[in-house]
């Protein structure tokens, strides 16, 4: 009992022997007026609320002694980690009269506990472990053994989280860094070219396919139509159906030498000149008009 009212008493003092002559504006009287709903809550043990009470206050106008009046509400509550950060963020910002001393005698007591975490974030960003978040680009704050997601406000809003495991006494060297833009999407890969003149050396090798089977039909033919020739011949030229079978082939073979003729020019043409013409004339362009002069 008489520690708890030394702790009021003190805290009393703190907040009204400094808060005055810092205060100015709005802001200032809004600090005030949550200061002065701090102190009766914590008149009346209400030291969670009390705690919220004062750390709203610092939030609206920040004061080294309002965070310590928050931290001694806090350590009323049993809230131990959270009582320390307040006192080690405190004592960063600046204690007036002996709530300096309370504050590092607090510390010291509490961080046998505790395990600590010393945080490096890009400017602007906010940290938060447990209740309280506190901004800057260098942090402490103190976390009860165990696990615990550490959470950062960047800036521009984005959140990241991060886990840590804890040990009594510890000390964590943490470092924030702002995520790097994904990279750009790989660009598409254009198709590829197409010939123009495909369909011109398919026909043209087809033909010159066409030119090799009429050349061998042709010879086939040929050697059966002498073969039947011969045969005509040897029989006195009587043998009527030798003369005939001699005749078709004969005519065949014309015909195939005829096939082969047209399918080798028309490959030659087709390959050598149609198609490199129409790869050298390059893409296709739409034909534009273009109107000049004046009426």
């Amino acid at each position: 009992m008489i520690t708890r009212l030394w702790l009021y008493l003190l805290l009393a003092t703190v907040l009204f022997a400094t808060l005055p002559a810092r205060a100015e504006g709005s802001d200032a009287s809004a600090a005030a007026k949550r200061f002065d709903e701090g102190l009766l809550l914590f008149k009346r043990k209400k030291f969670v609320e009390a705690a919220d009470a004062f750390h709203d206050a610092y939030r609206i106008h920040p004061h080294g002694d309002a965070l310590f009046n928050a931290g001694l509400a806090w350590e009323g509550a049993g809230r131990r980690a959270v009582a320390a950060t307040a006192y080690a963020r405190a004592l960063e910002e600046g204690i007036t009269g002996k709530g300096e001393s309370k504050a590092r005698a607090s510390l010291a007591a509490l961080e046998r506990h505790l395990a600590k975490i010393e945080l490096t974030m890009p400017p602007g960003s906010t940290a938060r472990a447990d209740v309280l978040s506190l901004e800057g680009e260098r942090v402490t704050l103190y976390v009860d053994p165990g696990s615990h997601a550490l959470i950062v406000t960047l800036k521009d809003g984005q959140r990241l989280t991060r886990l840590v495991d804890a040990a009594p006494g510890e000390t964590l060297t943490e470092r924030i860094e702002t995520p790097k833009p994904p990279p750009p999407p790989p660009k598409p890969t254009p198709p590829p070219k197409r010939s123009k003149a495909g369909p011109w050396r398919t026909a043209g090798w087809v033909s010159l396919g066409v030119a090799g089977l009429a050349t061998g039909g042709a010879v086939i033919f040929g050697l059966n139509a002498l073969s039947a020739r011969d045969e005509f011949k040897s029989s006195g030229q009587t043998d009527q159906g030798a003369r005939d079978r001699a005749v078709r082939n004969m005519h065949v073979t014309n015909i195939c030498w005829g096939v082969a003729a047209v399918g080798a020019v028309g490959s030659g043409v087709l390959l050598l000149y149609v198609a490199p013409h129409v790869d050298a004339s390059g893409p296709e362009k739409t034909s534009g008009l273009m109107l000049h002069g004046a009426f």
